[in-house]
């Protein structure tokens, strides 16, 4: 035994380190289904076709409608067939895109409440400045086009109610 205190972070690390030899990690399909897409962000790339948040019904379809039109009868035919089923993925970019926008945005205008100057490329993002700006004054116009639309059309319901 040392003849100073052990820092408690010794005995965490030394806790966590025989705590992790009893995980197992999933048993179940579900949860190692789950598991198996934890790191998962936008679906582009990797094995999954399908997010957890997407219809598979809606992606069958998809599928069928391809295959129907183009009615592929040998592999090279299959193959491009496939190709074009698997712009589903391609079909999340414009959503991603708005995304990352409304998050840039969302941190320009944290940075003018604060007063100091923002800098899109610290957040690693590639959208200038004026994009963001931009971006942000549209939104701030349909938030109160949004806001005066629900206050008319409510006073007008309370008004038909109270009459």
């Amino acid at each position: 035994m040392p003849d100073f205190p052990v820092p408690i972070w010794t005995d965490r690390a030394a806790t966590n380190r025989a705590n992790s030899q009893h995980s197992t990690g999933p048993r179940t399909p579900t949860g190692k289904l789950r598991s198996s897409i934890n790191a998962l962000t936008h679906g582009l790339t990797g094995d999954t076709v399908l997010l957890p948040s997407e219809d598979p019904a809606a992606h069958q379809r998809h599928t069928q409608e391809f295959f129907d039109e183009y009615q592929p009868k040998t592999p090279t035919e299959r193959q491009f067939v496939q190709e074009f089923i698997d712009t589903w993925r391609i079909n999340r970019v414009p959503a991603l895109e708005a995304e990352v926008l409304h998050r840039a945005a969302a941190l320009l205008e944290m940075h003018k409440v604060k007063g100091i100057l923002y800098d899109p490329a610290q957040d690693g993002f590639v959208f200038s400045n004026d994009q963001i700006e931009a971006y942000s004054l549209r939104l701030i116009r349909l938030n109160e086009s949004h806001h005066i639309g629900h206050l008319r059309f409510h006073a007008h319901l309370a008004h038909q109610f109270a009459s």
